[in-house]
């Protein structure tokens, strides 16, 4: 079996494998581990949330293994990875965390979805792709998703189950949903992040962000592709398309405000319209 290190090193330009969820408990367990022995390292001094960028890193390693599985794995489409990593890069080069070791992958997915990784691992299906029309566009999607991990938004959420509970509590509960009676087996920093992973997924998957937070990250994302030379009102026109596409785009629209809702909030509001 593949080790998680090995798959995470191989998402870059023209290249992703496919990852099975079967494999998520032995990586988490040596995620955890990993995240022992390094208390002392640099990396392990506490961020704002609360969280080790360590232990960021390490649970942004375990939700991309997460993504990729329930999407189908990889889309092998060489010219449309290369683009996504093109325009992802070119965008990255200018986020907040610069630090952050940044990387883009498709998914074979006809779903209508990204996904953005605590440790910036960006991810968009394909059928969300084959939905826009230009680079700019495109950025638009990715901006909004190198926002979310930018601002730490799913370290936030963390951050806020913490203060809500007793943070083993919390944690623990949500990984005893997975593992069960096996989870005491497991080390203790494997539970923490399989507790915090847990709460990250079920924010992606089935509950989605605070409004504040999309519309933060719509924000930001609008500023930073424009300061990349794209045209900003591409995200603008990537939510009108995702809305046009209410059937396979069902999941987005459960998780995600009102399209309406977001427009409002972008520079300009409503009286702008997207390009044909």
């Amino acid at each position: 079996m593949k080790t998680l290190r090995a798959f995470l090193a191989i998402l870059v330009v023209g290249s992703l494998v496919s990852v099975a969820s079967a494999g998520w408990g032995d990586a988490l367990q040596n995620l955890g581990s990993r995240a022992l022995e390094k208390t002392t390292d640099e990396s392990a001094k506490k961020g704002f949330t609360g969280l080790t960028i360590q232990e960021e890193i390490d649970l942004g390693d375990s939700v991309s293994v997460e993504i990729v599985g329930r999407y189908g794995g990889a889309w092998k489409d060489t010219v449309a990875t290369q683009r996504v990593n093109l325009v992802g890069r070119t965008l990255a080069r200018y986020a907040k965390r610069d630090s952050i070791d940044w990387r883009f992958g498709l998914l074979n997915s006809d779903a209508i979805n990204a996904f953005s990784a605590p440790n910036g691992r960006v991810f968009i299906t394909r059928g969300l792709y084959r939905l826009l029309k230009d680079d700019d566009e495109l950025a638009g999607v990715l901006a909004h998703e190198i926002s979310h991990t930018d601002l730490r938004h799913a370290a936030e959420i963390i951050e806020k189950k913490q203060r809500t509970a007793a943070t083993t509590d919390v944690v623990t509960g949500a990984a005893r949903d997975t593992y069960g009676s096996k989870l005491e087996e497991l080390p203790v920093p494997t539970q923490l992040l399989e507790g915090y992973a847990k709460n990250v997924l079920t924010t992606l998957f089935t509950e989605g962000y605070p409004k504040g937070l999309e519309f933060e990250a719509d924000q930001a994302g609008y500023a930073l592709a424009q300061v990349c030379g794209f045209d900003p009102n591409g995200l603008r026109v990537a939510l009108q398309k995702v809305d046009a596409n209410t059937a396979k785009a069902k999941e987005t629209f459960n998780t995600h405000p009102k399209t309406g809702d977001r427009l409002k909030k972008l520079p300009g509001g409503e009286k702008k319209k997207g390009k044909s």
